[in-house]
């Protein structure tokens, strides 16, 4: 498996393990296959007359379609369906927020990539390239990256640390978060290890949720108050 090292703002370095061919063509599969589903449904509700298909007929969905994948990766951070069941997602070479203009450009490249050529140039461009992009994500700067993996950083200022060894980071992708989100959830966490009702406990269930949101799914043998205090130390690790 081909991987690449990045560098963050905060002077982190960052080596992510680049998603396979195999994988984005089937994350992409799942996508249109659940996007046709619902053209399908909207074509028997208003009783579509197929005879009377026409360019712009099947162009329009093309363009719907588009404008689904920038929702989605924009809302989800990196992510659509189909790269959540594949564990993948898209993220920018600085490794800074996923923004709309990146995710608009990415998108709009599809045309040529995917709908134009069935496909072909994106799985070309893939293959020959090192850091395994298509034409969208070398315009947009972005990659497509695998979400689980083992992930180890450095810090230039952290070599005196642990004589030197490398930190294992479980949650890389904490990285996005402002210290003022990182106190918020150490306040949860704290207020629900002090007083363990059920008004803390769904406060706690929340923020485990919008936290998987962004840094993926915890572990299934990880309880949440592990899985929280696991993201909190990720974060000090990476920015101190």
């Amino acid at each position: 498996m081909k991987s690449i090292t990045l560098k963050t703002a905060q002077n982190v370095t960052i080596q992510y393990e680049l998603a396979s061919l195999v994988e984005r063509a089937i994350g992409k599969f799942i996508d249109i296959l659940i996007f046709l589903c619902f053209v399908y449904l909207y074509l028997v509700l208003i009783s579509f007359d197929y005879e009377t298909t026409n360019f712009f007929m099947v162009f329009i969905p093309i363009v719907f379609f588009i404008i689904s994948q920038i929702l989605q990766e924009y809302l989800w951070s990196g992510q659509t369906i189909g790269k959540r069941v594949m564990n993948i997602q898209v993220m920018r070479e600085d490794c800074q927020e996923i923004d709309m203009r990146s995710v608009s450009i990415r998108a709009a490249f599809l045309f040529v990539d995917l709908f134009l050529s069935w496909g072909m140039v994106a799985a070309i461009s893939i293959i020959s390239s090192s850091k395994q992009m298509r034409i969208g994500d070398s315009a947009a700067k972005m990659m497509v990256v695998k979400t689980k993996q083992s992930t180890h950083f450095s810090l230039e200022n952290i070599r005196n640390i642990q004589s030197q060894e490398q930190i294992n980071i479980q949650y890389p992708q904490i990285i996005k978060l402002r210290e003022e989100e990182i106190l918020l959830i150490r306040e949860t966490l704290n207020r629900y290890l002090k007083y363990k009702n059920i008004a803390h406990q769904k406060s706690l269930n929340d923020m485990v949720a919008i936290v998987e949101n962004i840094v993926g799914h915890r572990k299934k043998q990880m309880s949440k108050t592990d899985f929280l205090k696991t993201v909190i130390r990720d974060y000090v690790i990476i920015t101190r």
